[in-house]
């Protein structure tokens, strides 16, 4: 699961890309509630967190 400072990142890079949950989700090839659920520590999918990690670090 992610933690609050990894959240909070992932947060700051889709503010400074003018990425939104929907457009990050299509990205991903995964549907946008269940991103919205992971970004938001809803929910645990380490596959999917570990892409949102990945493209978090491309900053």
């Amino acid at each position: 699961m992610l933690t609050e400072n990894q959240e909070t990142r992932i947060r700051m890079r889709m503010a400074k890309h003018k990425y939104n949950i929907s457009k990050l989700a299509l990205e991903f090839g995964v549907q946008r509630p269940i991103l919205s659920e992971i970004i938001n520590r809803k929910r645990n999918d380490v596959e999917i967190e570990k892409k949102l990690l990945e493209w978090k670090k491309g900053e």
